[in-house]
Formats: C-alpha cells, structure tokens, sequence
C-alpha cells in the first residue's frame, strides 16, 4: 500500500476512482497499484509519504557510491 499527500494547487480533489475528495494537505492510502502508479505520476498534485524504513532505503539508494581507490604509477 502507497501513501500520498495532497500538495495540489487547486485545493481539495474528487478522485473518482478512489470515490472520495481528498482535502488539500491531507494523505490517503491507495492500495491499488494502477492508481498508485498514476499518483506517482503526478509530482505537482500528489507527494508520496514515506514510512521511517522507506526513507531510510531511499536515502541510502540516493547516497553516492564509494569512489574506485586512487591508482598511484
């Protein structure tokens, strides 16, 4: 199950395929992955919420990787 915030410029949304209006700034679960994946696809309307554990994996995704060692000749 995915979680998204509402970060819509234009306030409260009906999502009809959820049948519920999403108040602006509130989260809601969305346990289909098709209408996941449309929330994930819609960056200016939707934010995801990540779980302690999800943000910990995705930050430790974004970190650099160590650099191969410096060659001497």
């Amino acid at each position: 199950m995915a979680r998204f915030r509402n970060v819509s410029p234009l306030g409260d949304l009906d999502v009809p395929a959820l049948g519920l209006t999403i108040p602006a700034g509130d989260v809601v679960d969305v346990k289909d992955p098709e209408i996941s994946a449309s929330f994930a696809d819609q960056a200016g309307t939707w934010e995801a919420v990540l779980s302690p554990a999800e943000r910990k994996a995705a930050d430790k995704a974004a970190e650099p990787s160590d650099p191969a060692p410096a060659q001497t000749a």
